[in-house]
């Protein structure tokens, strides 16, 4: 099944419609001084007209820049906006496709560490996320993989003692992070075990039951 790709838009480099509109401004500064230098170099015969209409000249090319203008904004800049609302995804829809998209994940072969795992979940959520960041430190906190305000943590192996670790994390992470996914590779605890630990987790993170994941791969 298609994935939706996310990508953020940038805010700190200047796009070519932001220059046409700084051009726009110039274009209006140039004609207005052009004028002026018209009045008294180039139409001398036309001063007196010129002096005694200045203001209606002045409204005039102020409109035909705005007029330049409007039409930019409806052909470019209006068309790039409606574009980017079809794509525009709510935290909660994109909470919902990172945890499909995880739960569809296997990893190429058994690792004999935690670090490939969370490599190789990485690039595989990188397709559709584009701005996925790994380990980036918020406060006390370091979540293994950060997409916008969602944390991913992984577990590799995931024993009793590690069980503890998690929830203690889970505790870290919602403080500072929207929304978090717990992905629990290689489970070294029997059944009886994960499921009581895995219910008294959900049950202690009732009020946050639709900010927290827990997949086992």
């Amino acid at each position: 099944m298609a994935r939706k790709k996310y990508r953020r838009r940038s805010h700190t480099k200047k796009s070519p419609l932001d220059a046409l509109a700084d051009a726009s401004i110039l274009l209006s500064v140039f004609l207005v001084l052009s004028f002026f230098w018209m009045q008294k170099h180039v139409f001398p015969t036309l001063s007196l007209f010129i002096h005694d209409n200045f203001t209606i000249i002045i409204w005039v090319t102020i409109s035909i820049v705005l007029l330049i203008f409007l039409y930019v904004f409806r052909k470019f800049i209006f068309k790039n906006i409606r574009s980017n609302e079809v794509n525009l995804i709510s935290e909660d829809q994109m909470f919902s496709d990172l945890i499909l998209e995880i739960k569809e994940f296997q990893p190429l072969k058994r690792y004999s560490s935690e670090l490939p795992y969370q490599t190789e979940l990485a690039w595989y959520l990188k397709r559709n996320f584009k701005w996925l960041a790994i380990e980036v430190t918020r406060n006390d906190t370091r979540p293994d993989i950060v997409v916008e305000d969602i944390a991913i943590e992984i577990k590799w192996p995931t024993t009793s003692k590690d069980l503890h670790t998690i929830a203690d994390k889970i505790i870290r992470y919602l403080k500072h992070y929207d929304k978090l996914i717990v992905v629990l590779f290689s489970l070294e605890v029997n059944e009886k075990e994960y499921r009581e630990w895995k219910g008294n987790v959900l049950e202690a993170f009732a009020h946050s039951s639709e900010r927290l994941e827990i997949i086992e791969l």
